[in-house]
C-alpha cells in the first residue's frame, strides 16, 4: 500500500513540474471553502482538508479578508 502511494505521489510531483503547476498545502486546522467564483459571497462548492494538497494554476490579486492580506 506504501508502494502504491509513493508511486501516485511521485506521479503528481513530477506532473505538475511539467505542466508549470506549483502544490501547495492546506495549512488551516478549519480547513478551506471552495467556492463558485473568488468572492466571500459566493456559492461554497467543495471543501479541503487540513493536510491536503492542491496544485495551483494561477495565484489571484492581493485581498485582504479578517485583516490578513493574501492571494
Amino acid at each position: 500500500m506504501k508502494k502504491i502511494f509513493l508511486i501516485l505521489a511521485a506521479a503528481v510531483v513530477l506532473s505538475s513540474i511539467a505542466f508549470g503547476e506549483e502544490i501547495m498545502y492546506v495549512t488551516s486546522p478549519d480547513g478551506l471553502r471552495v467556492r463558485s467564483e473568488p468572492s466571500l459571497s459566493a456559492k461554497t462548492i467543495n471543501a479541503l482538508y487540513y493536510g491536503e494538497y492542491v496544485l495551483v494554476d494561477k495565484i489571484g490579486e492581493l485581498a485582504t479578508i479578517d485583516g490578513i492580506t493574501a492571494n
